[in-house]
């Protein structure tokens, strides 16, 4: 804001806190006055005088050599003549006149506006004049004031006023910076002391620098080119104070007897907190001291180099001071000179004695911002990584020393619960101090491996502390961070999340790995029976506790099982899958999907289907786009081709290969030893060549036979060769499937006797030729990402 502006708006709204018309009044005389806007006729008598308030008087620069010459333009105003002749409503005709304004009330504090800033017409915008423009150290207010303008012959006492303050701006019309001189009144001593304020800067200025330091004009200082430029810092506003009111503060003090200056009471809730202030800044001083650090380790390591006390309270005293300088200090100090020092005092004094671990503990549970600073919003990997490692040995150490306050006992190997108040356990507060930072992950991806690295170890560490994790609904909230789309109605946190998520992902993509592994480990714990589910999340800890199996809540199984507008493929293991990291964890989840329930089965199969078809709809897909939903690949996918992938599949002579090496090598009565599934797998087998031939029949009957459309024969070759390898499964084992040996039995003579005639050697092209509406052959080899062995793709052909 204009400082002109808010000096204006300040003094409105003290008056406005003043009920009373004395308490204003009082207010105004300290500051304001009375000017007289004046129109005198030269050619009558008769004068219009219109008093004014005013707060600060405005000065042109522009065209002005000093503040006398401003003033005076000020008060000799202008001349009303010709076209712009005055009216005399006495004498009811235009007459020459002047219009000026005279002081009339004059407060003890004066305040000069000097107008530094215009405006350009022919730019239309705002302009800084740095005109020169110096003002005096006294000066006579008495020329200026409507008794001597009225009667310049009077002899009146001059009324001096001396400058007491100087407000500067430094800067352009758009921008800038203001500070200020002010001169100390009264004082003791026979100087006149000036000190500057510049914002935290305080310090004394010599006044014989006035004329460089506010005067503005051209700086003299030679630059490299030879030219010389107009200063940017220049007075803005002056204060004044009247001569005589100088002397009576100057005489009180001086009658006081008191050798420092004259100082007022200040309200005591004021004093408290400029003294706060004044300890905090001294505090600052002292702690980022380069020597305070080494001062701080010493005093650790005297401290926690005997056997603990038995009361332990100077120890719990050392653990806040190293965590608090930790926090603070180490790892907000450049290249973190004293980090690894700290770090290792407070590793291994919790290595040595459990209390220790708890006063880490505690130290945290008391200021969970600490906690988050140092794991999550640290800007060092290696700070980061370190705190949370040492946050897990403490949670360790406590549960094997301490399992009560923990949260669980050993008892023959098993956790068994022991808290009987209502107090929250070690366990519970740790898990809320993930909670804590939960609030704002979303925000820094940067730290999630930190973070879910940690919360991932914690799991780890046992079935309580996944289920505590899952008391606090975390296994929906990581499912809703892999799942979230834009394509659906979100949480403010996600999509906020996926905004964050889309800046990075061209070079520096999100790190989902700690993600991915929290869910398995939950997913893990969880009832396998999905219809067995509860409305909320809470009451997992004591199920765990009472040895009851943990059921999924309905948020988390509609995350599961929420399918794209246009396909019945699933939304979170399609995001899964395109996300492409940690596999690992990744097929864990999914072979947990699957085995959870057929419709879930077919969930997952319609969402890898989907990912394979989009895959070979167009090359230049990037599978890491998270934000790829079902709705585009639909504009992607020719909708008369999107049947046919089989025949697609099939087509691609690397997808035959794959079938030969995975399914038909083994003959059609495969054997396997037990650690390499046994009979099960045998069977498995068996099935799936079936499955494989009933399925191909299907789709030529379908595509071919009831239509009536004709096929070239370098289509209908791969059909044929693979229905010869899987015919054999169909003679041994007449007791397994028996539905599937019926159907192929029907199917198998008639619908090879139609293709054989719909066969023809060559069909014309229609335009709607593979390669152009699904990509090469190769996007198919890409995605299954098989390593196919060269003498072996000759041999099949």
């Amino acid at each position: 804001m204009d400082v002109d502006e808010f000096f204006n708006l300040l003094f409105d709204r003290w008056e406005a806190q003043f009920t009373a018309d004395s308490d204003k009044k009082a207010l105004r005389s300290v500051y304001g006055g009375q000017l007289v806007q004046q129109v005198k006729s030269k050619e009558c008598e008769h004068i219009s005088e219109r008093i004014e308030p005013f707060s600060a008087i405005q000065c042109d620069i522009k065209g002005k050599l000093s503040l006398e010459e401003s003033l005076q333009a000020y008060v000799d105003g202008e001349i009303m003549e010709g076209d712009n002749k005055y009216k005399c409503s006495t004498c009811d005709r235009h007459v020459d006149a002047v219009k000026r304004a005279c002081l009339k009330d004059l407060p003890d504090n004066l305040i000069f506006h000097l107008k530094r800033f215009d405006f350009n017409l022919r730019l239309l915008q705002r302009s800084k004049i740095n005109d020169y423009f110096p003002f005096p150290n006294k000066i006579d207010m008495q020329p200026y004031t409507i008794e001597h303008l009225s009667d310049p012959s009077c002899n009146s006492e001059p009324d001096v006023f001396e400058l007491v303050g100087v407000l500067v701006h430094s800067g352009t019309a758009e921008t800038g910076h203001y500070y200020s001189f002010i001169r100390e009144r009264p004082t003791n001593c026979g100087t006149t002391n000036w000190v500057e304020f510049n914002d935290d800067i305080v310090t004394s200025w010599d006044p014989s620098q006035m004329e460089n330091a506010c005067f503005g004009g051209q700086d003299h200082r030679q630059y490299d080119n030879g030219n010389i430029y107009d200063k940017v810092y220049s007075a803005y506003m002056l204060f004044y104070q009247r001569s005589s009111s100088l002397r009576r503060e100057q005489e009180i003090l001086e009658a006081s007897g008191n050798p420092r200056q004259l100082r007022i009471d200040v309200p005591p809730e004021l004093e408290i907190q400029v003294k706060l202030d004044n300890w905090a800044i001294i505090q600052r001083h002292n702690l980022y001291d380069p020597s305070h650090m080494s001062f701080i380790l010493r005093i650790l390591d005297f401290t926690w180099a005997g056997k603990c006390s038995k009361d332990h309270k100077k120890e719990n005293l050392a653990m806040r001071v190293a965590l608090g300088h930790l926090d603070q200090v180490a790892t907000r100090t450049k290249d973190l000179p004293d980090f690894d020092s700290m770090s290792s005092l407070i590793i291994t004094a919790c290595r040595r004695c459990s209390l220790c671990c708890f006063a880490f503990f505690q130290y945290f549970q008391q200021h969970k911002e600490s906690f988050r600073m140092l794991l999550f919003k640290n800007s060092d990997a290696t700070v980061r990584q370190d705190v949370g490692q040492t946050f897990l040995y403490v949670l360790k150490k406590i549960k094997s020393y301490h399992p009560d306050e923990y949260g669980c006992m050993v008892d023959d190997g098993d956790e068994v619960s022991t808290s009987s108040n209502s107090r929250p356990t070690i366990l519970e507060t740790a898990a809320d101090l993930f909670v804590y930072i939960w609030e704002t992950f979303h925000t820094r991806p940067i730290a999630w491996p930190e973070y879910f690295g940690t919360m991932v170890d914690f799991a780890k560490l046992g079935r309580l502390e996944s289920a505590a994790l899952l008391d606090r609904d975390f296994l929906a909230k990581v499912l809703m961070v892999i799942a979230a789309d834009q394509a659906f109605d979100l949480p403010s946190q996600y999509s906020r999340l996926l905004a964050v998520v889309s800046r990075r992902m061209a070079t520096r993509p999100a790190n989902y790995e700690g993600i991915i592994a929290l869910a398995d480990i939950l997913m893990d714990c969880m009832d396998t029976e999905m219809s067995n589910h509860v409305e909320d999340c809470t009451g997992r800890l004591s199920m765990v506790q009472q040895d009851d199996t943990i059921p999924f809540t309905a948020p988390e199984i509609n995350i599961l099982h929420k399918l794209w507008g246009r396909t019945d493929s699933g939304v979170f293991a399609d995001k899964l899958i395109q996300l492409n990291q940690n596999p690992v964890a990744t097929d864990s989840i999914i072979s947990r999907l699957v085995a959870f329930s057929a419709p879930m089965d077919i969930i997952v199969l319609r969402s890898l289907l989907s990912g394979i078809t989009a895959r070979t709809e167009s090359t230049c897909i990037d599978s890491s786009d998270m934000s790829l939903t079902n709705a585009k690949r639909s504009k992607m996918l020719k909708p008369e081709r999107s049947s046919n992938f089989i025949e697609m599949s099939l087509t691609d002579a690397s997808v035959e290969v794959f079938v030969r090496e995975k399914l038909f090598k083994y003959g059609t009565i495969p054997i396997f030893d037990e650690t390499n599934g046994g009979s099960n797998r045998s069977h498995a087998m068996i099935t799936a060549a079936r499955e494989l031939a009933v399925n191909i029949l299907y789709y030529l009957r379908d595509t071919y036979v009831t239509r009536g459309a004709q096929a070239s024969k370098d289509t209908m070759q791969p059909f044929h060769r693979i229905l010869e390898s899987c015919d054999p499964y169909f003679q041994v084992n007449e007791d397994l499937d028996g539905d599937l040996s019926q159907k192929y039995n029907e199917l198998y003579p008639s619908v090879l006797e139609a293709m054989h005639n719909l066969t023809v050697d060559e069909i014309e092209d229609d335009g709607s030729d593979w390669e152009q509406s699904v990509g090469s052959s190769d996007s198919l080899a890409d995605l299954s990402n098989m390593q196919v062995d060269q003498d072996l793709m000759d041999g099949s052909t």
